[in-house]
């Protein structure tokens, strides 16, 4: 009996040290994971890539997203990708009035409230970017070489004008595809947990640009095609050492051309990150 008894506790006491031995285990784990993390905060060990998502084009019916893999403390590189989904235009009152404060509208605000509230738009934006930030491990202010490749297509079922004082109306599509170069200035702030911040506040670039215009569903008298032709192309084409289109007109459907230069401005965003 006092055999079976020493060997029953004998066994407790095994089971409570191998018990034990387990807890410092995973209390040795823990501490040397814990350090192990300060180690790599203190000497700039940091994950290499960032999520982002740009809140101020939510604001604008704009999906904008960001990838940014960190190459060292200071480089980066990035790819962005835009989309607007074909839908009515952003701002549409705020662009009236905007239009009707610094042109001169006279009788056309009606029309030109009707475009802009039928009109639909869509867009294709892909940037890809080089960064050099100031300060260690992607944060600070930055200087960003950025690409830009830009495709726009917009419908305007129903636009009114006149010939010799006859009121008449066109469908039109409008395609615009362009390709540029710029500069970004930004500043990057980290957040708890691994998020960041970073405000693209000015991001000048110049595009060399092609502008497609299709207009249909309208009719011109013979006796007035000559009139018609002489305002479509006095309103579309520019010639210029920046600027050159061109124009073919008919009866019942026009089509016009536009290449040149264009400047472009990208900035003021505001894009929450994930850094991972």
């Amino acid at each position: 009996m006092k055999k079976a008894f020493y060997f029953l506790l004998c066994l407790c006491a095994c089971s409570y040290q191998e018990a034990g031995a387990h807890e410092a285990t995973a209390d040795l784990m823990h501490y040397t994971l814990h350090n192990q993390r300060n180690r790599e905060a203190e000497n700039g060990e940091y994950p290499n890539n960032f999520i982002k998502l740009n809140l101020t084009s939510l604001c604008l019916g704009n999906i904008s997203l960001q990838y940014e893999r960190a190459l060292s403390r200071h480089f980066s590189a990035a790819l962005g990708y835009r989309w607007m989904p074909k839908g009515r235009l952003p701002m549409r009152n705020t662009v009236l009035n905007l239009l009707a404060k610094y042109a001169d509208l006279s009788d056309q605000k009606d029309n030109v409230r009707n475009l802009l509230h039928s009109a639909t738009l869509g867009a294709h934006v892909i940037t890809p970017e080089v960064r050099f930030y100031t300060g260690q491990n992607n944060k600070g202010f930055y200087l960003g070489l950025f690409g830009r490749i830009e495709n726009y297509s917009a419908h305007i079922p129903s636009i009114n004008f006149e010939i010799d004082k006859e009121p008449m109306s066109a469908t039109m599509d409008i395609r615009y595809n362009a390709i540029g170069i710029g500069l970004q200035l930004g500043v990057q702030f980290r957040l708890p947990r691994n998020f960041y911040l970073d405000w693209w506040i000015s991001g000048p670039y110049i595009t060399h640009s092609d502008l497609h215009l299709n207009a249909y569903n309208y009719q011109v008298a013979p006796e007035d095609f000559k009139k018609f032709e002489e305002e479509f192309k006095g309103n579309i084409i520019i010639d210029n050492k920046y600027f050159t289109a061109n124009a073919n007109v008919g009866p019942n459907a026009s089509t016009a051309k536009a290449t040149g230069n264009l400047p472009g401005i990208r900035g003021m965003g505001l894009c929450l990150a994930y850094r991972f």
